[in-house]
């Protein structure tokens, strides 16, 4: 996930999940789910680059009608017309500028689907293969899901690590005993190969 996305507003992200919604339900009947992200995702890819296609769709001084010429004029027949519908639904509704927004719901609510959640873990230093796949392990035995992780490394951090699952802080005394659940299951995983090992020779 990127920096943009995991600091936009959360009210503005849950009035785009209406659209989201919408646009994964219509996905969905046409099997199209993946292929409408990665399309929303190119956007976003668009947006980087080029800031002034981003201010196009929620600047003010365009008015309704103008937005719509560029949409069709830019966007139909290269994009999927369903995410083209939405984003006209959204221009006649006042809520073009959140197009950031619309990509974070739909990419939430299609790991929902999915049975997915994504995970941020801040770390002062960069976890290790094997503390990466301990911290996994114990995330998804408390979710019940699969984990997305993404890493993230702040130096001014003092130790520990802050975790977020999906749009949520987790807390601090969670994310603990999380990291302590990582390295006991891996010591347990150690004991019994070595058990193994040992009844083996």
């Amino acid at each position: 996930m990127t920096e943009k996305l995991q600091k936009l507003d959360e009210q503005e992200v849950a009035i785009a999940r209406v659209y989201a919604l919408s646009l994964l339900q219509l996905a969905s009947a046409n099997h199209q789910q993946e292929p409408v992200l990665e399309e929303l995702e190119t956007m976003l890819e668009h947006f980087d680059r080029q800031p002034e296609f981003e201010r196009l769709f929620g600047e003010p001084a365009i008015d309704e009608e103008d937005r719509a010429s560029i949409l069709e004029r830019v966007l139909r027949g290269r994009a999927d017309d369903l995410l083209v519908n939405t984003l006209h639904v959204m221009n006649r509704k006042g809520r073009a500028g959140l197009v950031r927004h619309l990509v974070l719901a739909y990419r939430q609510e299609l790991e929902k689907l999915n049975n997915v959640i994504e995970a941020t873990a801040t770390t002062a230093v960069p976890l290790t293969d094997a503390t990466r796949a301990r911290l996994l392990e114990a995330l998804e035995r408390f979710t019940g899901k699969k984990v997305l992780l993404d890493e993230t490394v702040d130096d001014g951090l003092i130790g520990g690590m802050i975790l977020r699952l999906g749009d949520r802080k987790i807390d601090s005394s969670i994310a603990r005993e999380l990291w302590r659940v990582g390295v006991r299951l891996h010591e347990r995983a150690s004991e019994q190969l070595h058990t193994s090992e040992m009844m083996e020779a």
